[in-house]
């Protein structure tokens, strides 16, 4: 539940680009910016007429197409958002926000080598962008759902050595699952033990060490661990865990 907020975070941070003096053919009327104000008023389809109608100026061309796929992935149309960032890539090859946020819709399309290649794409386009660390988290999370496993270790630990101080109990909580999904549950306390020392109050944390735990026969911990973590956020929701560990806290005592 975190981690998607965390990414639908990413996405609006990456949505729009806001550049200014991109003045529409008649010389008085900034398309490109009024597209803008009308985006953050959730003014959407008005949005959309108002960066179609900036594509007529030659310098802003990719981005006004970066945008209307921001304003299609905002509206949940994720196959006209890939399109249009494709757009925007075809005039700018090195636009790694557009690589980035093609692959997040490629994602959500369940198209996840696509994604991966895009996320890849934006890693060695912009390898020096200060939100770099989003590309190798949105990379290892898809390969993870490939069945990667190790391969979304190598990136979420990457991330960790690299940008130290972004959402470390996050990520040590995403190496904790692909750990699990290898049936590595010692690697996998080990990484929740992490991800809790750098945030003693994430519930999902405490959750999913109850799974590791469990698989250890550890069960006295893992009834601990899923108290603290009703204790913590009682409306915690993670059906896939949550029935699981349920059963066998249940079959443990």
């Amino acid at each position: 539940m975190y981690r998607k907020l965390i990414r639908k975070l990413f996405f609006l941070l990456f949505a729009l680009n806001t550049a200014t003096n991109c003045f529409g053919q008649n010389g008085n009327t900034n398309y490109f910016d009024s597209g803008v104000i009308k985006y953050e008023r959730k003014d959407y389809l008005g949005a959309i007429v108002d960066f179609k109608k900036s594509l007529r100026t030659e310098s802003v061309r990719a981005k006004a197409y970066y945008n209307i796929g921001g304003v299609y992935g905002s509206l949940k149309n994720y196959i006209e958002a890939v399109e249009n960032y494709t757009m925007a890539i075809s005039i700018d090859t090195l636009f790694g926000a557009a690589y980035y946020n093609r692959g997040y819709m490629k994602f959500l399309l369940k198209d996840y080598t696509g994604a991966i290649t895009d996320f890849t794409a934006a890693i060695n386009v912009s390898p020096n962008d200060k939100y770099a660390v989003v590309f190798y988290v949105e990379r290892g999370i898809t390969k993870f759902e490939l069945g990667d496993y190790g391969g979304s270790i190598e990136d979420f630990n990457f991330a960790l050595a690299n940008y130290p101080n972004s959402y470390v109990d996050i990520l040590y909580i995403d190496i904790g699952r692909s750990k699990l999904a290898l049936r590595d549950y010692s690697g996998a306390i080990d990484a929740y033990n992490l991800a809790i020392k750098a945030n003693p109050n994430s519930a999902q944390a405490y959750y999913d060490r109850s799974v590791a735990e469990i698989k250890t026969n550890y069960n006295k911990r893992a009834i601990e661990d899923f108290n603290m973590a009703k204790k913590l956020d009682p409306n915690y929701v993670n059906a896939s865990y949550r029935n699981q560990a349920l059963k066998y806290i249940e079959l443990g005592q």
